[in-house]
């Protein structure tokens, strides 16, 4: 018989951390985001599996989407997750936090005894620093401790952290530009990019805020960053740290996500970055993560899914990698990307987009889209054509969607 394992969209899990309440609410907005989008688990869960959701999932897409192969669990609104009180396998939010716990805390002991041996079966303050940028420092250090590779960023390249603004200001006048990030945060939030010597007042008080609500701030040079990639692993207790692939996207200019190449490396990758991230050095550097992830805490104090950030960039001795910018302790966007893979052509180009719709309804974008790049297959594998991965209603402002050219 097959146990059923229960699914959330959380996104804002980071942000859970940082507030410490297991009544914590995002912003409105991100609010607006987690249900717009909160069908996104599907993809990684079976059919006899559920998905927690705010409101009732359309009929039309769940039918559309299971037309292309894809083949969707049952969905259960938060209030009926009550009724759900045996054969419970594993849950599995997006990333665990104070909240997490709280919205399962009624099922939790109907779970497999599987479930309740994972180190995430409960929460406490020691996990919390696994969620902090200290856990992708330590790594980093991890990594470059014996490293002879001239490719890979070294010691005078590792971030610091400050503790009041005056560490700050000190650290500062070590590079040209800078970049100080919270230490609980993701996706680009949380991060504020410095380009003078001296901190403006607007400047000043982002920093003073997250130092009274986070103890502290990260701060590191930046650098003349031209691909982000990342690299993926899931860790159990019983089969180790294991590397599941890579997966490469873009961020605004402020840093901000925006979406996964479908592909590894696009076909329309530069030609410099094609030739600097060869298949040998992908494979060195996710070696040398997983080795410094087996020698951290996560591998006996966190279970299940996460992505290493990291980026290329340009030096005066040529291109450079910097392998380990943050952890992301959860499913995220590039372990999506990965699933999504299997339903699509090897051949087929194209991205995996997060995108706010401003100045049009969500449902009426779908429609132009659909129209505009009709589907297509070949060898029996979606090859080109839009695909909404989330539903829309007439309230929907955001959407996740796959465009294949």
């Amino acid at each position: 018989y097959l146990q059923n394992n229960i699914y959330i969209f959380n996104p804002t899990c980071e942000l859970a951390i940082a507030n410490g309440n297991f009544s914590y609410m995002p912003p409105r907005m991100l609010q607006r985001f987690e249900t717009d989008l909160q069908v996104i688990p599907a993809y990684f869960a079976k059919h006899n599996d559920y998905v927690i959701v705010n409101d009732y999932i359309d009929n039309d897409w769940q039918n559309f989407m299971k037309s292309l192969g894809f083949n969707l669990p049952k969905f259960i609104l938060k209030e009926e997750l009550h009724s759900i009180n045996n054969n419970i396998g594993f849950l599995k939010p997006w990333g665990w936090s104070p909240v997490a716990h709280n919205i399962f805390k009624d099922i939790k002991p109907y779970c497999s005894h599987h479930f309740k041996n994972i180190p995430n079966f409960n929460w406490s303050k020691e996990q919390k620093e696994l969620y902090s940028r200290k856990t992708s420092l330590n790594i980093y250090k991890e990594l470059i401790k014996d490293n002879k590779l001239d490719f890979i960023s070294g010691l005078k390249d590792t971030p610091c952290i400050c503790y009041s603004l005056a560490d700050v200001q000190e650290n500062m006048n070590r590079y040209e530009k800078i970049i100080v990030k919270a230490p609980w945060s993701s996706s680009g939030r949380g991060i504020l990019i410095i380009l003078g010597k001296k901190l403006s007042t607007p400047e000043a008080q982002w920093i003073s805020g997250i130092l009274k609500s986070q103890k502290y701030i990260m701060l590191e040079e930046l650098r003349d960053k031209i691909f982000d990639i990342s690299f993926h692993y899931h860790i159990s207790q019983s089969t180790g740290v294991n590397y599941i692939g890579n997966a490469s996207f873009t961020t605004d200019n402020k840093g901000a996500y925006i979406g996964n190449n479908l592909q590894a490396l696009p076909a329309n990758i530069d030609y410099e970055i094609k030739e600097f991230l060869t298949k040998d050095k992908i494979e060195i550097i996710s070696n040398l993560l997983k080795k410094a992830l087996n020698k951290s805490p996560l591998a006996d104090k966190y279970y299940g899914y996460l992505g290493v950030d990291a980026y290329i960039y340009r030096t005066k001795e040529g291109l450079k990698i910097f392998p380990c910018v943050e952890i992301n302790l959860r499913y995220n966007m590039g372990t999506l990307n990965l699933k999504i893979r299997d339903f699509v052509h090897p051949n087929s180009e194209g991205m995996i987009i997060t995108d706010r719709i401003l100045n049009n309804t969500v449902s009426n974008f779908i429609s132009e889209m659909k129209n505009k790049y009709p589907i297509s297959y070949k060898d029996n594998k979606l090859f080109k054509g839009f695909i909404p991965l989330t539903p829309a209603k007439e309230d929907t402002v955001f959407i996740n969607y796959l465009l294949m050219k």
